[in-house]
């Protein structure tokens, strides 16, 4: 598909490339691993959320502990 970024010439459109994207990228699908540890995601979360962004707590999260292999 050779159009420019997000030009859709209507919902069906879309919706087929969605669907397109999708079908291709769980033909190969992979693990995800996270990179960074919970404590500095956690402080992102709250940076976003003193800056309006983001509506939850995490004020109940003061420790991680390994979730899964590892």
């Amino acid at each position: 598909m050779d159009r420019p970024r997000a030009a859709f010439g209507s919902v069906k459109e879309l919706i087929a490339a969605i669907e397109s994207y999708i079908a291709a990228h769980n033909r190969g699908p992979q693990t995800f691993s996270w990179t960074a540890k919970a404590e500095a995601i956690l402080a992102k979360v709250r940076r976003a959320g003193d800056r309006g962004y983001v509506a939850i707590s995490v004020t109940n999260f003061t420790s991680a502990r390994p979730v899964g292999p590892g």
